[in-house]
């Protein structure tokens, strides 16, 4: 991972660190820090494009409707931000039902 990345985790990151921690305790947590540095730290919609470009890798630990939540959160600050909505948030395992 380079420097940038550490700085500002994309949403697959914060998965691929999660596969090895207990979910439920620390999900949560991970998506607070991921939110922190969307907001305040990356200025440019280049950066907050790359944060959220990449569909995140779910462990099976992860529920459908935590998935759900996330793909929300995803296409919102896409939204909120003016920025390309990746295409992963439209499929069809990420609507709770």
């Amino acid at each position: 991972m380079d420097n940038r990345t550490k700085e500002h985790p994309t949403l697959q990151d914060i998965f691929v660190e999660l596969a090895s921690e207990d979910c439920s305790e620390t999900l949560w947590y991970f998506l607070g820090n991921f939110l922190d540095n969307f907001y305040r730290c990356s200025t440019s919609q280049a950066e907050r494009c790359r944060m959220v470009e990449d569909q995140p890798l779910f462990s099976d630990s992860i529920s459908e409707r935590d998935k759900a939540f996330i793909a929300g959160m995803a296409h919102k600050l896409c939204e909120d931000y003016h920025v390309r909505k990746p295409l992963w948030i439209f499929r069809d395992d990420f609507f709770s039902g």
